[in-house]
């Protein structure tokens, strides 16, 4: 018994021996490991605050919030910043950056604009490395939506939660893409025969893509699950496995990223004749 705790507390000691000045090498920050790496306040002492990062393709951004010119987004390099907005994204009332978040290849920031300052409403800006474009309306529709105040990702949509004194927060939900409309097809099969319906959907980018399906009927939407898509691939999926004998259908194509939509579509005879006619047609692009 002595002889088999020798041993284990042995193998104990080699272990930490060899563990644990790796934990502590790679250890805990301390008061000593910090280095500031911006000017104070980005050389404005009107920013008083940064409360949102993110990082987005090979650089780090932060969001510096100014009450009095607007707030301001700073993209760092690891040795430089520099100033990638104007201030407030053209409006004084946009004082803060609450929340940033990387969505779909864009960076997403979400603002304060408050109406007891004179403000229209929150509001939601995207970018693409160059170029900023608001992509909701001021406030959500409502002067009473002061504040992004937080973003997410779920599945294929973007979410915005917004602060709001008056009637209670609110959550938003937008798939932020791509919309291809595909031309009516049909499932129907009778004694004359049968069609068949296929959507076809091409990535060729470089970034996977999210797709959603949406038939139109005449008893209204039915929604296909999510598709993904590697890069540089396709996917065909035939309609009457969810839409079955349906005499019209036609879809909505919405992706996260650029795509190619089209439906084809196939008569087989009754007489037994494999398709025996066919038509095809692209996607309307919106």
């Amino acid at each position: 018994m002595r002889r088999r705790f020798l041993t284990f507390y042995s193998v104990f000691l080699l272990i930490t021996s060899l563990v644990l000045p790796a934990f502590i090498l790679c250890g805990v920050a301390t008061a000593a490991d910090w280095a500031q790496v911006n000017n104070d306040g980005f050389g404005d002492n009107l920013n008083r605050r940064s409360q949102s990062m993110a990082v987005y393709g090979s650089y780090l951004y932060a969001g510096a919030d100014n009450e009095n010119t607007g707030c301001e987004v700073w993209r760092y390099d690891g040795s430089n910043w520099t100033q990638v907005n104007n201030a407030g994204f053209g409006d004084v009332q946009n004082w803060a950056t609450h929340n940033m978040i990387v969505f779909n290849s864009y960076l997403y920031v979400g603002t304060a604009n408050d109406v007891i300052r004179g403000g229209t409403g929150c509001e939601l800006w995207r970018y693409d490395g160059s170029n900023w474009t608001q992509i909701n309306s001021d406030g959500f529709g409502t002067t009473e939506n002061i504040q992004v105040h937080a973003l997410a990702v779920y599945g294929p949509y973007l979410y915005a939660g917004t602060t709001n004194s008056n009637t209670g927060c609110a959550v938003w939900e937008t798939l932020v893409g791509y919309y291809w409309y595909l031309a009516e097809g049909s499932t129907g099969r009778d004694d004359r025969g049968a069609f068949q319906t296929w959507v076809l959907v091409q990535n060729p980018g470089s970034n996977t893509a999210t797709v959603n399906l949406t038939y139109m009927t005449t008893s209204g939407p039915v929604t296909e699950p999510t598709m993904t898509l590697a890069p540089n691939t396709r996917d065909t999926v035939a309609i009457e496995e969810i839409v079955p004998n349906n005499w019209s259908v036609s879809t909505q194509v919405v992706s996260a990223q650029p795509v190619i939509a089209e439906r084809a579509m196939y008569w087989n005879s009754a007489a037994g004749v494999y398709r025996q006619a066919a038509h095809d047609s692209i996607g309307h692009n919106e």
